[in-house]
């Protein structure tokens, strides 16, 4: 990989506070299978607080397609959950709020538009999580799980670029921005 990675913790928080994501942003460095898997619930746990007070504080159709990502996110963090205690991991404590999320108030106060720029920077981090994952996991089964969550997520990417009215399928290779 050429350019600086930064952890998914970073991703995460600059996508929350709005910043742009880089290109090479997920992984900060190769590690062990418990703790990408216990990144990755974090990351699916955060992804819950925002769909939720997305779907608190929004309504019409971005509050319901709100819903339905929170819901598939929750799946997301149960599984990841019950797979990071077989590594015997215990997964990280759910974030107390939308407070717990740096910039999430603001988006949701900020109206449809502001909310679905601010997730889908989210989605994209996530995209890029699980894209760069690939190279770091072994387990079949683990890497089959995650390349399905990923494409979920890529799913979310079509759906808030729809409702940004941009263009759904940029590429045809969906990465996050990484590569």
């Amino acid at each position: 990989m050429n350019g600086p990675r930064l952890s998914r913790r970073a991703v995460l928080g600059g996508a929350a506070a709005g910043a742009l994501i880089g290109p090479k942003a997920a992984l900060a460095a190769p590690r062990g299978t418990g703790d990408l898997v216990r990144e990755a619930v974090d990351l699916e746990q955060h992804a819950v607080v925002v769909y939720g007070a997305g779907a608190e504080g929004l309504s019409g159709d971005l509050a319901e397609t709100c819903r339905v990502f929170g819901d598939q996110d929750r799946e997301h963090a149960e599984g990841l959950s019950r797979v990071l205690r077989h590594f015997r991991g215990e997964p990280p404590l759910e974030p107390e709020g939308p407070h717990a999320v740096r910039g999430l108030e603001s988006a949701v106060e900020g109206g449809p538009e502001t909310f679905a720029r601010f997730a889908l920077r989210l989605e994209e981090a996530a995209v890029a999580f699980y894209y760069e994952a690939q190279a770091e996991l072994r387990d079949k089964a683990l890497l089959s799980a995650t390349v399905s969550i990923m494409a979920n997520q890529s799913q979310h990417l079509v759906v808030l670029r729809r409702a940004l009215g941009r263009e759904p399928l940029p590429s045809a290779f969906e990465t996050g921005g990484v590569g």
